[in-house]
């Protein structure tokens, strides 16, 4: 379990194999989170050296269109793939986020408590570089020799 409060180094950092999914993945977990006014809230981030931000999901908090407050992103080699609707999931209250993706058809489903969120097509035939450096709650601004 990690526990993030806003504090620096608040994460888990790992370094990963090269068996790491490059086309399809899915990554669910449980979280907890209140609205800190920040641009968006990373849960999961993944990065090689190459591409800092290879993969990583957020929860935008971001209220200007064409964005939802509160909407699950995907984003692969950097670009976003929004939910396109609020999450709810900043209350103070536990919740299991979800998301699924395949890079062959772009399928991608968004999960919040079991139920389906919203289904996209995003990041189809996009691959996700192997061999990187995963971390929970923080986002990968840079993968260096020591990730």
């Amino acid at each position: 379990m990690v526990v993030h409060e806003g504090a620096e180094g608040g994460c888990a950092k790992r370094s990963v194999s090269d068996d790491f999914p490059s086309t399809a993945l899915t990554i669910e977990m449980w979280m907890r989170g209140t609205h800190r006014n920040s641009y968006f809230e990373t849960l999961v981030s993944y990065g090689v050296a190459s591409v800092n931000n290879a993969m990583f999901l957020a929860i935008d908090e971001r209220t200007e269109p064409p964005t939802r407050r509160d909407q699950l992103s995907l984003y692969v080699s950097g670009s976003a793939c929004h939910s396109g609707v609020s999450s709810n999931v900043l209350d103070g209250a536990w919740h299991h986020v979800a998301v699924t993706w395949s890079s062959a058809d772009g399928a991608t489903v968004f999960f919040r408590d079991g139920a389906t969120l919203a289904t996209k097509t995003c990041h189809t035939g996009e691959h996700i570089p192997t061999g990187g450096c995963l971390v929970l709650a923080q986002e990968m601004d840079a993968v260096t020799a020591e990730s």
